[in-house]
C-alpha cells in the first residue's frame, strides 16, 4: 500500500504529464497529422487513467479533451476530409461537432462587373438573388452532413453564416469555447468561392484561441 507521499508524488507526476502535453498542443497549434495528434491526445488520457487508479475510485476524475469541436466546411474534398476526422475524434472522446458554413458573396463579381456595365441596383439584386441560392444549396448539404455524424453516435449541430470567412470562424470559436478546430487546407474554386475556405485555413491556424488541426 502506498504511503501519502508517494500517493501524492504520482499524482504530481501524472498532472505535470497532462499540463506538459496540452502546453506542446497549444505550441504547435496546427496539426497536419491525424496520427500525431492522437498521440498527444493518448498520452493525457493515460495520464488521466493513472490518476485515477491512484485516487482508488474516492474522487471522480473528469478530464475534458476536447468537448466542442468545429468543421468550417465548404463541400469541397479537403473539407469532406476534415469532417471525416473531426467525427472520428468526437466519437471516440464523445464531443459534440458543430459545422460552420460561411457564405461571402463578395467573393465572386458577376459577369460585367469589371466593366463598368451592372449598375448598383442591379448588383444588390443579383447579389441578393445569389445570396439565397446559395443558402438554400447549403442548408441542404450541411442537413446532410449532420445527419450522417448524428448516425454515428456524434451530436452534431450546424450554422451558415455570412459575412468574412476568417473573423465568422473565429467569432464563433470564442463564442462557443470551442476546444478544437479542424478544417481542409483547400476550399472550392470559381462560383464556388462564395462558401470555400482557401487560405483560411492557414490566418485560423495562427490567430485561433485553440488548437487547429489542417487537413490535407
Amino acid at each position: 500500500m502506498q504511503n501519502k507521499s508517494d500517493y501524492e508524488r504520482e499524482l504530481r507526476n501524472q498532472i505535470s504529464i497532462i499540463k506538459n502535453t496540452v502546453e506542446q498542443m497549444k505550441g504547435r497549434a496546427t496539426y497536419g497529422s491525424f496520427e500525431k495528434f492522437l498521440k498527444h491526445l493518448s498520452t493525457i488520457d493515460q495520464a488521466a487513467s493513472k490518476m485515477a487508479e491512484q485516487m482508488n475510485g474516492k474522487f471522480f476524475v473528469s478530464i475534458q479533451k476536447y468537448k466542442k469541436i468545429l468543421v468550417p466546411y465548404d463541400g469541397s474534398k479537403y473539407s469532406k476530409e476534415a469532417l471525416n476526422e473531426a467525427s472520428e475524434i468526437a466519437k471516440k472522446f464523445g464531443s459534440t461537432l458543430y459545422l460552420l458554413m460561411i457564405v461571402d458573396v463578395s467573393a465572386v463579381k458577376p459577369p460585367g462587373m469589371l466593366l463598368g456595365i451592372m449598375i448598383e441596383k442591379r448588383l444588390k439584386k443579383w447579389s441578393t438573388q445569389l445570396l439565397e441560392s446559395v443558402k438554400s444549396k447549403a442548408d441542404k448539404m450541411l442537413e446532410s452532413e449532420m445527419q450522417s455524424c448524428r448516425k454515428m453516435g456524434v451530436e452534431t449541430y450546424y450554422e451558415i453564416q455570412t459575412g468574412n470567412a476568417v473573423d465568422s470562424i473565429l467569432k464563433f470559436a470564442n463564442r462557443q469555447e470551442i476546444g478544437l478546430i479542424i478544417i481542409g487546407s483547400r476550399g472550392l474554386s470559381g462560383i464556388g468561392k462564395i462558401m470555400a475556405l482557401g487560405s483560411v485555413s492557414r490566418k485560423i491556424s495562427e490567430e485561433a484561441n485553440c488548437p487547429v488541426m489542417i487537413v490535407r
